[in-house]
């Protein structure tokens, strides 16, 4: 059976979990790379002691709903990566959701846009295509960014599969959208869906309240380049 690839990393939680003798070991060969360490009060004990616990504390969060009572570390790992992936695929599906929707222009518009749009002198329609891009962006990146995943593409269609098929309205299983051309890439939402300026706010998306500081850029920044996640 081949191995998961977290199953070193899976390997190393339990054996500090089990406070597994030659793991101590191990970890003290790093101590006499520390300099003045005996002069700042850092002895081997403490040093092995502190770096076994720093382990075993991450592997009982992440390992936390498995059952690791008389199972094997292979077990306990593919266990693990079995929740990596489904952890992956929604994550996947949640993203490319929303930057469906962005696209479509099938999103709730922030109060915050109006405020933008009387201090940097633009529409309300300019403002909101600003936020509108910047969300596309910021989800895309994110798309990029779930390399933290050691999953597979054709992991996530598995997982999909034996869920239905689909993982939202228009996907062939994976969480990617079956229309022409790729979620993120900017793609200008259709004119009517922007067209805020026709008629009173309440005729467009409905303005919520809250502006995320992550994602606000300085006014005139351009906006991040569309990321393209890769197998």
């Amino acid at each position: 059976m081949t191995r998961p690839p977290e199953y070193e990393q899976v390997a190393q939680w339990l054996r500090a979990i089990n406070d597994d003798p030659e793991l101590l070991q191990e970890l003290a060969s790093g101590y006499g790379d520390i300099k003045y360490a005996i002069e700042d009060g850092l002895t081997l004990d403490r040093y092995v002691g502190e770096r076994r616990q720093v382990l075993a504390e991450r592997g009982r969060r992440a390992l936390g709903g498995i059952d690791l009572d008389g199972k094997s570390t292979a077990q306990v790992a593919e266990e693990y990566h079995a929740g990596q992936i489904a952890a992956c695929a929604h994550r996947v599906r949640d993203l490319e959701e929303r930057i469906r929707a962005l696209e479509t222009g099938d999103f709730p518009v922030p109060a915050w846009c109006a405020e933008d749009a009387a201090r940097d002198g633009i529409s309300l329609a300019q403002a909101i295509e600003r936020y509108r891009q910047d969300e596309i962006n910021a989800a895309a990146r994110a798309l990029d960014y779930l390399d933290e995943y050691a999953v597979a593409d054709h992991e996530i269609q598995a997982y999909w599969a034996g869920r239905g098929g689909r993982a939202g309205h228009d996907s062939p299983g994976d969480g990617r959208p079956a229309t022409a051309g790729r979620p993120g890439q900017g793609a200008p939402a259709p004119a009517s869906s922007l067209d805020f300026t026709s008629g009173p706010l309440s005729a467009g998306p409905g303005l919520v309240s809250g502006r995320p500081a992550a994602l606000r850029r300085p006014a005139g920044q351009p906006g991040w380049p569309a990321a393209r996640r890769t197998p």
